[in-house]
């Protein structure tokens, strides 16, 4: 196995990967900045997804195999930044990782790329279309794609993640329809690593809860078999929705609002 490459290693749901995946694949870590937590035995590269030619030199000087690429803007902001940070950046990623020969990209996607669903209408599946609830949902899409003609174009192997409300455990109402427990989490990315794959993937990032916006299918290329349910946690979690939209779509209130801007 060659090694990985993480972007936004930095972040909330990167700093968690990398700790679980450190002993299983030979890691290396990208961000704009490091925090604290994350271990000093692995290689990390402050780097801006901007600066193509930093993206190019350390997928060049690793020799990376597989990127996970969850670097950009984790929420809304103007459209300026997100052209920058997750549409721009996100193409950097791609095209650095043609050039270098990277076999394939893991891309974090969201449940926002589909957040004007209506959540009456559930559960969808992979097949439903694309509804995004902000510029960053929008961006997701555009990530999503982007996917699809580099390995249509240049055969590189792709998969679309749709993460959901990554959490240790659910604490609002909302969670029990789109709930991503931790383990989940790992279990999906190790084996969206490992997998083998003649396709594009694309899978949603979600626990095995009784209600679920969103469905697994048992077979799906990856073999990604959530084991965590929210409902486990129901009695413990507040009996109203923080507001309606957290009722009526699946990306939630603070994304289908109009003034989303973070």
């Amino acid at each position: 196995m060659g090694k990985v490459l993480l972007t936004g290693a930095a972040g909330g749901l990167g700093t968690i990967l990398t700790k679980a995946l450190s002993d299983q694949f030979d890691l290396v870590l990208t961000n704009r900045s490091k925090n604290e937590e994350l271990p000093e035995n692995i290689p990390f590269i402050e780097a801006d997804l901007n600066d193509f030619d930093a993206i190019l030199n350390i997928m060049e000087e690793y020799d990376i195999e597989t990127v996970l690429h969850f670097g950009g803007l984790p929420v809304e902001h103007e459209f300026e930044e997100i052209l920058d940070a997750n549409i721009r950046g996100t193409y950097h990623i791609y095209e650095a990782a043609r050039r270098t020969g990277v076999k394939r990209v893991v891309y974090a996607s969201s449940i926002h790329a589909v957040g004007f669903l209506k959540a009456t209408d559930r559960p969808y599946d992979i097949h439903s279309e694309t509804r995004p609830d902000t510029f960053y949902g929008l961006s997701k899409v555009y990530g999503e794609n982007l996917g699809k003609l580099y390995a249509d174009k240049f055969g590189l192997e792709v998969i679309n993640v749709r993460i959901c409300d990554a959490e240790e455990k659910p604490t609002s109402r909302g969670q029990l329809y789109n709930w991503l427990s931790y383990n989940d989490l790992i279990q999906l990315f190790q084996k969206s690593i490992t997998a083998t794959i003649d396709s594009v993937v694309t899978i949603y990032g979600i626990s095995n809860n009784t209600r679920s916006f969103f469905t697994v299918e048992p077979d799906n290329p990856l073999g990604y078999a959530p084991q965590d349910n929210a409902e486990d946690y129901e009695k413990e979690i507040p009996d109203e929705f923080d507001h309606e939209n957290d009722r009526l779509y699946v990306g939630g209130h603070d994304f289908v609002k109009k003034d989303a801007v973070g």
